[in-house]
């Protein structure tokens, strides 16, 4: 995926359970140099990503990480760089068509409406 400022590529580590991890790099750089991100859930696997939105400058992504069937994912928020991420919220819900319940508020800055498994963070 390209965006204004980055460009996303998922690179598959085993393709016999369904592992990847995501490339970004700068995409405004003639020659791209990409990292892999980092998340603070290094205790998860990667298996599906979706990008929520990009518009503000930072990166709402919602990563897999529980398999090709799972339900829900855990959204991110990336730095400046769109390399670090931090865990924003647990389980959001996604449908079969890997679609996530995340709803932007226009005309406010960093508002978003989720939807949440509550029941899978007891």
């Amino acid at each position: 995926m390209i965006t204004k400022d980055y460009l996303f590529v998922a690179q598959v580590i085993d393709q016999e359970i369904q592992e990847v991890t995501l490339l970004a790099a700068k995409s405004s750089n003639k020659n791209y140099e990409f990292q892999s991100i980092e998340t603070n859930s290094k205790t998860f696997k990667e298996h599906s990503y979706t990008f929520l939105d990009s518009t503000e400058g930072a990166v709402f992504l919602h990563i897999n990480h529980f398999g090709e069937n799972s339900r829900y994912g855990h959204v991110y928020i990336s730095d400046i760089d769109g390399i670090k991420y931090s865990q924003s919220l647990k389980y959001n819900v996604r449908s079969s068509s890997n679609q996530c319940d995340f709803e932007k508020v226009k005309f406010i800055n960093y508002i978003i409406y989720l939807n949440i498994n509550k029941l899978l963070d007891i």
